[in-house]
């Protein structure tokens, strides 16, 4: 199954490989995304690296153009909020019906905003 191309198509019906892509822009500080996602499940296969200059990961690598490609067209899902992953577009996704984090991890986040929120207030 394809869940997101190495230019601007996905697969809405799951959050998570969107927000895997979405995480690699971020981890990589702005450097490259992994996209190009297909497999099963969460077993995925085959993905599509593009990097800022271009260089390196065969010639799927649409370098900056790829990367700018993913993002406009991405819609921040329930995965890439709970990982606290910056919104590249305003574009959230409604109705959301894709991976959802269970709530016990729900709560887990609830009190560490709390905690955190405790921290700023003296």
């Amino acid at each position: 199954v394809k869940y997101n191309d190495n230019w601007n198509w996905c697969d809405e019906k799951r959050n998570t490989p969107q927000a895997f892509s979405h995480f690699t822009w971020e981890a990589s500080g702005h450097k490259l995304l992994i996209c190009d996602l297909q497999g099963v499940g969460d077993c995925w296969t085959d993905p599509q690296i593009h990097t800022v200059d271009g260089r390196g990961f065969g010639k799927g690598n649409a370098g900056i153009q790829g990367i700018k490609q993913f993002l406009s067209k991405h819609k921040c899902n329930a995965i890439c909020k709970a990982m606290n992953l910056k919104c590249m577009t305003g574009r959230i996704k409604q109705q959301d019906q894709g991976t959802q984090w269970g709530p016990a991890l729900q709560r887990k986040r609830q009190l560490y905003e709390e905690q955190a929120k405790e921290q700023q207030d003296p």
